[in-house]
């Protein structure tokens, strides 16, 4: 199995045993290039600092990375506080496939699209968008994977939503994963973020 480890908190809310949010705003001065709200786990983080060096100026992608699972009660409140410090976006990316493996795939799934609703009303003048997880080495946890994005793909459809396949992606480019099986090296997160970069121009246009 991979490190995805577990401890019980007092209130009972499964909680990883390292607990981390990572924010970023990009260039907070510029208030009229188009901005990306990049809501997902570690890989999101990776994959955004790369589409900020690609992305030539053109996008902004600022980022609420963090290991909170979809069920976890802080995790909306948490984007909802944050994304009040800038609110000019024209996308928001969503994905935080590789976190709650406490759940199973009903409980996910219900979680993750009470998830999508809240986006959508929370930013309704910006286009969102379903990120498929990411590939990993671990056989097992890939295969919770697989189906936690077909779940993602079933609720995209149920409220016509635009997906991006990362998934596909990266599992053909094993190579380009790290060590430790799930994260990336740099040339992994560059690939991704061209992906990303390629999809938003076309929704853009």
């Amino acid at each position: 199995m991979s490190d995805f480890t577990y401890e019980k908190h007092p209130t009972d809310q499964a909680l990883e045993t390292f607990e981390w949010d990572s924010t970023w705003l990009e260039h907070c001065e510029d208030t009229t290039t188009p901005r990306v709200l990049y809501i997902g786990d570690s890989i999101s983080c990776g994959i955004r600092k790369a589409a900020n060096r690609l992305a030539d100026g053109k996008l902004l992608f600022d980022g609420v990375g963090t290991s909170k699972a979809v069920d976890n009660p802080f995790l909306l409140p948490t984007v909802q506080l944050w994304a009040t410090q800038q609110g000019q976006r024209r996308f928001v990316l969503f994905n935080n496939g590789l976190h709650g493996w406490h759940l199973d795939l009903t409980e996910y799934s219900a979680h993750y699209e009470k998830t999508v609703r809240f986006l959508t009303k929370e930013f309704p003048a910006a286009r969102l968008l379903l990120l498929l997880t990411t590939h990993v080495a671990d056989p097992e946890r890939d295969r919770e994977v697989v189906l936690r994005n077909q779940a993602v793909l079933e609720i995209a459809a149920k409220y016509g939503l635009p997906t991006l396949d990362l998934y596909a992606l990266s599992r053909e480019h094993r190579e380009l994963l790290s060590p430790d099986g799930v994260h990336l090296i740099s040339e992994g997160y560059e690939l991704l973020a061209k992906e990303i970069l390629r999809l938003l121009s076309k929704k853009g246009e």
